[in-house]
């Protein structure tokens, strides 16, 4: 049986010693084959977006592809499904699981999968893209520097796929590719590169590191200050073994997510369990990211500027 811990602040590590992964997807997802998509808890959906799986260390992980701020572990997914931060979701599963027998479940497994080959066929960037990406102060030059590409198709396991008129672009990785689709709302992203990986720019000390969210964002404030990374996406899925070492090169860390709620709760979370700083792009109406503050306000960069500087000389 488990009972409820009579302490002010229960720790991941103690909670998953006593509840498996398993049990909690199983309690907040319902019933799922590892590596089989399932329609997303999270919104209503025409087709099975919803998928959790296995990773290399053998640790459950769950992603929702119709957005991909709904990734991480199954502490991930009890914050994004309640809106919770990390400490609060902790607490949560916790009170749930009291006085329940907890047990690791039968789980029917999926054939094991392998990433799959998105192959894009890039084209000359026109106009209209040179102009979307003008607007974070990012030139055709840094684009071809960092392998992003005007995308006209793309295949996905050898279907292929026409883009039309939308704006499409290709982020080439050594491992793959990421299709990007700025202009949606869902489905902004088909992606063959691990959720884990972190992508550095120029480093010219160990004073600080500045971790953001996005490629664009890193190139937005790579172009006022060095000492920038960024994750995938706004998980603790960039806390591995391998990151955390170079991160901790760094004398001071600060994590730069989106200033909306899920930004927030998940860069809170993640600061709080790793001691590190959490700060924001706060106060502007529809801004909620550095490039977004470039874009959408006058005199945006000469503000972030000034934003990074007071952060970086206190």
């Amino acid at each position: 049986m488990l009972e409820v811990v009579k302490q002010k602040r229960i720790t991941k590590e103690e909670l998953l010693s006593r509840v498996s992964e398993e049990s909690i997807y199983n309690m907040y997802a319902g019933p799922f084959i590892e590596g089989r998509a399932k329609y997303s808890p999270f919104r209503k959906e025409s087709r099975p977006s919803f998928s959790i799986w296995r990773n290399s260390k053998g640790k459950l992980r769950h992603k929702d592809h119709g957005n991909d701020e709904y990734s991480g572990d199954c502490i991930d997914f009890v914050m994004q499904k309640f809106s919770l931060s990390f400490q609060e979701a902790l607490d949560k599963i916790n009170r749930d699981f009291s006085g329940v027998i907890t047990y690791r479940p039968k789980i029917e497994r999926a054939e094991p999968t392998r990433p799959k080959v998105i192959t894009p066929k890039v084209r000359p960037y026109n106009n209209r893209d040179l102009v979307y990406w003008e607007q974070y102060g990012i030139s055709k030059e840094v684009l071809e520097r960092e392998e992003i590409f005007s995308v006209e198709s793309y295949s996905i396991e050898g279907k292929e796929y026409v883009v039309g008129d939308e704006l499409c672009f290709g982020y080439k990785f050594e491992e793959g590719w990421k299709i990007y689709f700025p202009m949606r709302t869902n489905f902004k992203w088909f992606s063959s590169i691990p959720n884990t990986m972190l992508e550095w720019g120029e480093i010219k000390h160990r004073d600080y590191l500045i971790i953001t969210k996005s490629r664009k964002d890193r190139l937005v404030l790579s172009s006022i200050v060095p000492n920038v990374a960024n994750c995938q996406n706004e998980s603790r899925s960039l806390l591995t073994e391998d990151n955390l070492k170079l991160i901790k090169l760094f004398k001071k860390v600060y994590l730069l997510f989106d200033s909306d709620a899920p930004g927030i709760r998940a860069a809170e979370a993640i600061a709080e369990e790793m001691g590190w700083t959490n700060v924001h792009i706060t106060g502007y109406d529809n801004v909620k990211d550095p490039a977004e503050l470039v874009s959408r306000v006058d005199n945006g960069r000469e503000i972030l500027k000034g934003f990074l500087n007071n952060l970086l000389t206190q």
